[in-house]
């Protein structure tokens, strides 16, 4: 198992030229997200698809820490997209794939995916279009396709500190479910759900669902 200073070591030596901030979320990230945890779902020769993606820092994790054999990322920011083919200038003999997509359609390279990403994305979608965009990934997933959700818990009075984080970050206000929303989200939509886990790293309280189409 990969620990996570293992894996800031390895994001320290594959980071890349973009600004400051960019360059924090790619080499920190482990620090405040369980991406170990994350990594353990992943089975052996899985295709890996990742729904905002940001710069590729997970998929670059996944192709080096996992038994994975193909990644796909989208992203709705075309200049993150460019970050992660940077980050993976180096991995040419494994295959990968990067697209810029509009957040709601998803491109029909989703339906190849063994198991589906959705890292801190959930926050991030207006909440009138939440129950589309997870009602449009389910029908563009393949029949027993895997999906591992990872949010922040808006019922944890430490969401205040993720609020700041996201306006500080990505200049955004944005809404927390609850895990128990999200749950119901995902139920309601026909995934069938596997487990499900809360952590609090530092002040950050996630939870993860890992259910199946």
């Amino acid at each position: 198992m990969s620990s996570q200073k293992k894996l800031i070591s390895f994001l320290k030596k594959n980071s890349i030229d973009a600004s400051f901030t960019e360059r924090l979320k790619i080499v920190y990230r482990p620090l405040v997200c369980p991406v170990v945890k994350l990594l353990e779902y992943i089975k052996e020769d899985d295709v890996v698809a990742d729904v905002g993606c940001g710069s590729g820092q997970f998929c670059l994790l996944v192709s080096e820490f996992s038994a994975a054999k193909e990644i796909y990322g989208i992203e709705v920011s075309e200049r993150l997209v460019h970050n992660a083919y940077k980050l993976f200038k180096s991995r040419k003999s494994y295959r990968y794939l990067f697209e810029v997509y509009d957040g709601m359609d998803f491109p029909d390279e989703i339906s190849k995916a063994d198991v589906v990403f959705l890292t801190d994305v959930l926050h991030h979608i207006p909440l009138h279009k939440r129950s589309q965009f997870v009602k449009s990934l389910y029908a563009k997933m393949k029949e027993g396709a895997r999906i591992v959700v990872k949010d922040i818990d808006g019922a944890s009075i430490f969401v205040i500190f993720n609020k700041i984080h996201d306006l500080l970050f990505s200049h955004e206000v944005v809404h927390e479910y609850t895990f128990c929303e999200a749950l119901d989200l995902f139920e309601k939509h026909n995934f069938q759900i596997l487990s499900k886990s809360k952590i609090r790293m530092y002040v950050y309280p996630h939870f993860t669902i890992y259910a199946k189409k």
